[in-house]
C-alpha cells in the first residue's frame, strides 16, 4: 500500500500518511478491521506513503527508495523467515498521479508480481484496482489505464482482483476520501467489509 500507512505499523525508515483526521488510531484503517473480521494474523504492513512502484527517477524525496517492484520492498513482506500466505497490494497511485508512463508501470508491476511469486512458495496474491479519487480530471485516463494493466496481469499470473471501485467512487468520493486519495473512517470501513467479501471463502 502507499496510500493507508500507520504510523509504527510499517517497518522502520519507512514513510506514514496517518494518523491523520479521524484515522486516529490502526483500529480505524481497513486492513486492521479486515484482517480482525477474518481471523488472520498480521505477519507485515510492507507499506510507505508516497511510495511507486515503478523505479522513478525524478526529485520526490527518499521515498524513491522504496519502489515496490524493489528488492527492498519484496523481501520485506517476510519476518522472522515467516513467509506470507496472503499478500494484498493496493500500490499504483502515485504512479498515475505523478504521470508515470503505463509502459513503464505495466513493466514495474509485472517485475514486482514475478519478484513476490518467485520468493515465497504456494503466497496467494490478490491485487487492488485504484479506485476514484480527488485528483484533477486530467488522471482518470492513466489511471483507467492501469486498471486495464493490472486486470491484464493479474489474469496472466492467476491473480485474485479486488477492485475497489465499487467501494471508493465518483459519487462517494468526496464524503470518504481526502486529501487526493488518502480514505477516512467511513472510507475505511467499506474497503474492509468489502475486502472482506472477496477473501472470506479463502479464509476457510
Amino acid at each position: 500500500d502507499s496510500i493507508s500507512t500507520f504510523e509504527d505499523e510499517i517497518p522502520a525508515g519507512y514513510f506514514t500518511y496517518y494518523p491523520r483526521g479521524d484515522v486516529s488510531s490502526k483500529e480505524k484503517t481497513w486492513w486492521y478491521q479486515l484482517t480482525e473480521k477474518l481471523g488472520y494474523n498480521l505477519l507485515v504492513n510492507d507499506s510507505c506513503s508516497g511510495s511507486f512502484v515503478s523505479e522513478f527517477v525524478g526529485n520526490y524525496t527518499d521515498v524513491y527508495r522504496y519502489y515496490a517492484s524493489g528488492d527492498e520492498r519484496v523481501d520485506a513482506l517476510q519476518k522472522d523467515s515467516i513467509k506470507p500466505d496472503i499478500v494484498i497490494i493496493h500500490m499504483g497511485t502515485n504512479d498515475f498521479s505523478h504521470s508515470v508512463a503505463n509502459s513503464t508501470f505495466a513493466k514495474n508491476y509485472e517485475i514486482m508480481i514475478q519478484k513476490i511469486l518467485a520468493k515465497y512458495d504456494d503466497v496467494k496474491i490478490y491485487v487492488c484496482l485504484l479506485p476514484a479519487n480527488n485528483y484533477d480530471e486530467k488522471y482518470i485516463p492513466i489511471r483507467v489505464q492501469n486498471n486495464g494493466t493490472i486486470k491484464e496481469i493479474a489474469y496472466k499470473y492467476n491473480l485474485g482482483v479486488i477492485d475497489l471501485n465499487n467501494v471508493l467512487t465518483p459519487k462517494n468520493k468526496d464524503t470518504q476520501i481526502y486529501a487526493g486519495s488518502h480514505p477516512n473512517a467511513l472510507g475505511m470501513k467499506n474497503m474492509a467489509n468489502y475486502i472482506y467479501e472477496q477473501l472470506k471463502d479463502f479464509a476457510k
